[in-house]
C-alpha cells in the first residue's frame, strides 16, 4: 500500500475527518502527482492541512488566529515563535506577513510505517504542549 493511502488511514482510523482539495492552476500543471487534503478533528488535537509530493512527502500546517495583540507587540509574538521553534523536537512556527495568523509546520518523508507515523502525530502534540507550557505568553497572541 501506498504512503499517501496508509497515512490517509491512520488519520481516518484516529477520528480525523478528510477533505481532499483539488489542485487548480499552476500546481496542477507544475505537480501533477502532487495531492492536498484537510484533516479535521474534534479534540485538543490540531487539525492540519496536508501537502503530499512523492518526491517530497507529507507537508503538515495548522493555523491559529492571530488576536490583535500581534500586531500590537510584533516583536514578542515573532520572539516567541522563534523560541518554540528552537525548543521544538519537530516543528516549526511562524506567523503570517499580514500577521492575522500563526502557523504550525512539520514535514515527514514519503514513507509509512504505522509505529513511525503515531511517534510523528505524538511528537507533533508533544511539540505544541511543549511550546505552551513553557512560553504561555503565546496564548496572548492566538485564539
Amino acid at each position: 500500500m501506498d504512503s499517501y493511502k496508509s497515512v490517509k488511514e491512520h488519520l481516518e482510523f484516529l477520528g480525523y475527518i478528510l477533505e481532499e482539495k483539488e489542485l487548480t492552476g499552476h500546481d496542477k500543471e507544475k505537480f501533477p502527482d502532487k495531492k492536498q487534503f484537510l484533516a479535521k478533528i474534534r479534540s485538543p488535537k490540531s487539525s492540519f492541512f496536508i501537502t503530499y509530493l512523492p518526491s517530497n512527502g507529507f507537508n503538515f500546517l495548522s493555523s491559529y488566529r492571530a488576536k490583535p495583540a500581534a500586531k500590537e507587540d510584533k516583536l514578542l509574538l515573532l520572539e516567541l515563535l522563534n523560541k518554540m521553534t528552537l525548543e521544538s523536537y519537530l516543528c516549526s512556527f511562524v506567523a503570517s506577513e499580514d500577521l492575522r495568523n500563526v502557523y504550525l509546520l512539520a514535514w515527514c518523508p514519503d514513507y509509512y510505517s504505522k509505529t513511525s507515523f503515531g511517534i510523528f502525530l505524538d511528537r507533533i502534540d508533544n511539540d505544541i504542549k511543549y511550546a505552551i507550557s513553557h512560553n504561555p505568553a503565546i496564548l496572548n497572541f492566538i485564539e
